[in-house]
């Protein structure tokens, strides 16, 4: 729950990098690559400690999948955005959008 509300903050830095000027693009890079990135490692230590070990493989395999998937398609959805809008502001608060979702669900799923 936590790296998803980091990587909503570190969005943040980097939308508000367009008007506060160029210092704050290093911030929100460590910001995003220190949330949003580490979450793969994460991930997989989840799984290593919550999944019984006969099915560790296949588990693993499914989350990867989904993470590939999303980098695959991701840059060509904000390039879309952006080519749309005109504006790397609005594909940047999609972004943020999708990492408060996250950061909602991982709360949803420790309190249950």
């Amino acid at each position: 729950m936590w790296l998803a509300v980091g990587a909503v903050l570190a969005t943040g830095i980097l939308i508000s990098a367009d008007a506060g000027g160029a210092l704050l693009l290093p911030v929100a890079a460590v910001g995003l690559g220190s949330t949003a990135v580490a979450w793969n490692a994460i991930g997989m230590l989840a799984i290593v400690r919550d999944v019984a070990p006969g099915i560790s493989g296949a588990a693993s395999g499914r989350v990867l999948l989904g993470f590939y998937v999303g980098l695959l398609s991701s840059p060509v959805a904000f390039g879309f955005v952006v080519d749309r809008t005109g504006s790397y502001t609005v594909a940047w608060v999609g972004v943020g959008v999708l990492f408060a979702v996250g950061a909602v669900v991982a709360w949803r799923w420790r309190s249950s």
